[in-house]
């Protein structure tokens, strides 16, 4: 079994962009964070392997930022700041236009992201972050045929708005 320094390593770094679908203030996202590490941390013992590790952890920090979102009591976008995180959109320093020209783009990405509704924008995150299809319905609870439908919606979305 994973160590929680090895969760961390191991997935610190996707947990904190899966943050962004459920806060956008900063220091709250920092906390948010940091509750979701406790929660898996102190959840480690109870693991008894019918999903994988990655699921289990994934389920954990879902739970987490839900019960975040709720204490929240706000009506606010809760995702300023995606495009920065989950898509890489490589600049080149011998070209400083398409430097400028990868910015804008990811602003623009940033901000069709923020648009989504919340369940599109919730399973588009994870799909981004590489997570399986069977791997998101197990973590929200959907139906795979469901996380499959909002993906579409999401690049179509996306893709419509880009031309």
């Amino acid at each position: 079994m994973l160590t929680a320094d090895e969760i961390y390593t191991q997935y610190g770094d996707s947990l904190w962009r899966l943050t962004l679908a459920y806060e956008s203030d900063e220091e709250l996202r920092k906390d948010l964070f940091q509750e979701i590490m406790i929660a898996i941390w102190q959840a480690l013992s109870r693991f008894k392997g019918k999903s994988s590790i990655k699921t289990y952890i994934y389920r954990i920090a879902h739970n987490r930022c839900i019960s975040h979102s709720v204490n929240q009591k706000k009506v606010r976008n809760r995702f300023s700041s995606i495009g920065d995180a989950v898509m890489e959109i490589e600049g080149t320093s011998d070209n400083p236009e398409k430097e400028i020209e990868n910015r804008e783009l990811k602003a623009e990405i940033n901000e069709l992201i923020s648009r989504m509704s919340p369940k599109i924008r919730q399973v588009f995150v994870m799909h981004l972050e590489q997570i399986a299809n069977k791997e998101i319905a197990e973590i929200l609870g959907l139906k795979e045929n469901t996380v499959a439908v909002r993906i579409k919606r999401g690049k179509q979305l996306l893709m419509e708005k880009l031309k």
